[in-house]
């Protein structure tokens, strides 16, 4: 059975190159590489879109299970779940680097107040 990356390697290519893919997807074509090098998760929406959209069945990509190609009507509900998954990873992803920078902002915040009360007592 393929793996994953078998299974996005081929689609790509039937689907055209991986400028072509990414332009036609909505994203730079680093992205499709690092899809198809392993380097990232497959999580943008826009693509498990575009690729729904080509006919092709999300469930299969995601799974090896089913068939290649699909009607966009005929997308199981595993496959929309498993899209719905992609984005709340996703989401979860980008709450997680907000509450990084806000954190960073707090610590640098006290670090001058800190560089703040210093200067005063020795002034």
């Amino acid at each position: 059975m393929m793996d994953f990356l078998e299974r996005l390697r081929i689609i790509r290519k039937k689907l055209g190159t991986q400028k072509e893919v990414a332009t036609n997807a909505g994203l730079e074509q680093s992205m499709i590489s690092r899809y198809e090098k392993g380097q990232t998760t497959v999580y943008d929406y826009r693509f498990l879109m575009y690729l729904a959209k080509q006919g092709i069945d999300i469930n299969w990509l995601l799974t090896g299970e089913g068939k290649q190609e699909s009607d966009l009507s005929e997308v199981s509900e595993q496959g929309y779940e498993m899209m719905i998954d992609a984005l709340k990873l996703k989401v979860d992803a980008l709450e997680l680097k907000v509450n990084a920078q806000k954190e960073l902002i707090e610590v640098r915040d006290q670090e001058i107040a800190i560089l703040k009360d210093k200067k005063k007592q020795t002034s």
